[in-house]
């Protein structure tokens, strides 16, 4: 009753319906830009992020507390609900791929919290424990290396005449 009452106020004003539906559905997808669109959010910090996302979900899903489990549930639909939506418009005629920072952000909350989960909790260590800190630890400080500017860069270099 309460998804049909949804739906309703959704469809039911011109003007709703215009931003929720019309709107995002009005530019055809470019199904070309997919190889590309990947190849840029496979490189740096969000191929670190998707590295380590999945290793952080199992890490809280196997987990023994509600705590975590909960923490996924919520995270899960901050995804469907925020996250999902602005993968498309990349696709279409005029999208870049600055839509992929809400996702390498989101990606960013798990994977701090499977870090967290791993590396804040007193445990028994054992073998397969230290090797998940390790990983989580080194792809962590990756991510972090590779946010910092290196300094080839362009506008880092000083030149030769600018030290005159």
């Amino acid at each position: 009753m309460a998804c049909a009452f949804a739906c309703w106020f959704v469809f039911a004003d011109v003007n709703r319906r215009f931003f929720i539906f019309d709107l995002p559905t009005a530019q055809a997808l470019m199904y070309s830009k997919v190889v590309v669109r990947l190849d840029g959010f496979f490189r740096g910090h969000r191929l670190l992020l998707s590295i380590v996302a999945p290793v952080s979900v199992l890490a809280l899903a196997r987990g023994h507390t509600r705590a975590g489990r909960a923490f996924l549930i919520a995270w899960l639909a901050v995804g469907i609900a925020q996250v999902a939506p602005s993968i498309l418009p990349a696709l279409k005629v005029g999208g870049i791929d600055n839509n992929f920072t809400v996702i390498a952000l989101w990606l960013l909350v798990v994977a701090g919290a499977g870090v967290g989960t791993v590396v804040g909790r007193p445990q028994q260590s054992s073998p397969d424990r230290r090797l998940l800190s390790f990983v989580l630890g080194c792809v962590t400080a990756g991510i972090l290396v590779s946010l910092v500017r290196s300094s080839s860069h362009p506008r880092l270099t000083v030149s030769a005449t600018a030290m005159r």
